[in-house]
């Protein structure tokens, strides 16, 4: 199953960190740091001894150059162009280091927002000229802006450096110091249009600043690559935790009575809604802020593993507890829907049909290249576009000696399932069957797969069983008059 690459910004002081992990030791044991991100200007020395520390178990390093610091007003963007050296240099084994961007404020004007985004590529070229032979496609440069042409302007000054992943965090901003991101409608068409344009110069997308289990869904709907997230730890001071696909709710605050939620109440909507989540017991969230914060890093933790279109029962308890996030959701839904597209697959459609040949082996068996070659050259693949990348296909062959028409290898990705791709593709197959006289569809398919399940639904019937290699094979018909 497909993920989103989910980095946890550590706090600042790492005793902090110390009491959070001594309560995953008893709560959650098996978890994992995984993928950190760090910002060294904010960091004190005892987070790097700790890192040390728990070397083993995490896999990744994100190095933060420190641009929120510029967009709250702590320090000028001069002096943090100063400081890069050093911020590199503290974590030499990093995985990732983000160029500095100069951060667009929801105050500013186009002229202001402009002059930003101009910098933040000049800066980006002029770092990466510097590092290119250190760093070399471990430098993330960051796409800034709000209007369409401006991140086609970073993309395609991006597109000649030696990297592969680029990043994005132009969320709306809001609180003193424009510290908290939140999700709407403009910050979805910015997600549409940052992944279409990567997916055009094949680069993957990082997302900064991730504050909610709704905007983690989101960036996996539009096959963001890897998010950060600073909140889960910052809120459950608050007093606030997160539910999965949902929001944060108040359950410890002084002089928020109003706003507070019965903690067994929320277990029993995560135990109704997702009882495969581990909640941990009720009264340690209500009283320590560092088992809130195990509980909101659990809670990304079981997102990250779950970026496909929801569920429809996943979409009713969205609506119910958090009704902003179910508009927001169905408007993300719907914008990734009018961008898919069924078409004839072409000779540079290859690669990507064989990713998604390989990433489905277990239901589709070893596919040659060569084959999907041949069948290109006549015309009998189609693929499913969205969002400019290749995230289905279908092979089919239309008989000359029978008027039938047969399905072969299918294939969707995990991220757009639910989104009836599966359906256009073979509806899009049915029509041009017709259009030649075909008069009968076949598909065969071993037992056992969730495919079989679709070939009913849609409306063939089950003929007969054949004898596989490994599997009993199902054979279906569908008769097209």
């Amino acid at each position: 199953m497909e993920s989103l690459e989910t980095f946890l910004s550590l706090s600042k002081c790492a005793l902090t960190t110390r009491r959070i992990l001594k309560e995953r030791d008893f709560y959650l044991p098996n978890q994992k740091l995984d993928k950190i991100l760090i910002s060294p200007l904010i960091l004190r020395e005892g987070v790097y001894k700790l890192l040390k520390e728990f070397a083993q178990e995490i896999s990744e390093i994100m190095v933060d150059c420190g641009s929120f610091l510029v967009q709250q007003g702590r320090i000028e963007y001069s002096e943090l162009l100063k400081l890069i050296p050093e911020i590199y240099a503290k974590i030499e084994e990093a995985r990732w280091y983000v160029l500095p961007d100069f951060i667009p404020v929801s105050s500013d004007d186009e002229i202001s927002v402009d002059k930003k985004v101009n910098l933040t590529i000049k800066n980006a070229l002029k770092f990466t000229e510097i590092y290119k032979s250190s760093h070399s496609f471990r430098l993330i440069p960051v796409v800034q802006g709000y209007r369409y042409e401006q991140f086609e302007r970073c993309f395609e000054l991006y597109s000649t450096l030696p990297i592969k992943r680029v990043g994005f965090g132009s969320f709306v901003t809001s609180g003193p110091s424009h510290g908290i991101n939140s999700m709407s409608y403009s910050t979805i068409e910015r997600l549409k249009n940052i992944i279409s344009l990567a997916n055009r110069y094949d680069l993957q997308v990082h997302v900064f600043g991730i504050s909610s289990p709704i905007q983690l869904l989101l960036c996996g709907l539009f096959g963001i690559t890897s998010v950060d997230s600073s909140a889960w730890n910052r809120i459950a001071g608050y007093g606030l935790i997160y539910l999965p696909f949902l929001r944060s709710f108040y359950v410890s605050a002084q002089g928020r009575k109003s706003t507070l939620f019965d903690i067994k109440k929320l277990k029993k909507i995560c135990d109704s809604g997702w009882p495969d989540f581990v909640f941990i017991s009720e009264q340690p969230i209500v009283k320590s802020m560092y088992v809130r914060s195990l509980h909101n890093w659990t809670v990304l933790r079981y997102m990250s593993n779950r970026i496909s279109a929801p569920k429809n029962q996943d979409k009713i308890y969205i609506k119910k507890y958090s009704p902003r996030n179910f508009l927001l959701l169905e408007y993300a839904l719907n914008c990734i829907k009018k961008s898919t597209i069924i078409r004839k697959a072409t000779k540079s459609d290859t690669s990507a049909i064989m990713a998604l040949a390989k990433a489905h082996i277990w239901e589709l068996g070893y596919i040659r290249r060569t084959e999907i070659e041949e069948a290109i050259k006549r015309n009998h693949v189609i693929v499913a576009e969205a969002l400019d990348k290749v995230v289905g296909f279908q092979e089919f062959r239309h008989l000359k000696r029978k008027p039938q028409t047969t399905l072969y290898h299918k294939a969707v990705s995990q991220r757009f399932r639910r989104f009836g791709i599966g359906t256009n593709l073979v509806d899009f197959v049915v029509d041009e069957a017709i259009s030649l006289g075909q008069k009968k569809l076949i598909v065969k398919c071993a037992q056992g797969l969730e495919a079989n399940k679709f070939h009913l639904k849609y409306g063939f019937k089950l003929k007969r069983i054949e004898e596989g290699k490994q599997r009993p094979i199902n054979v279906y018909e569908m008769n097209l008059y």
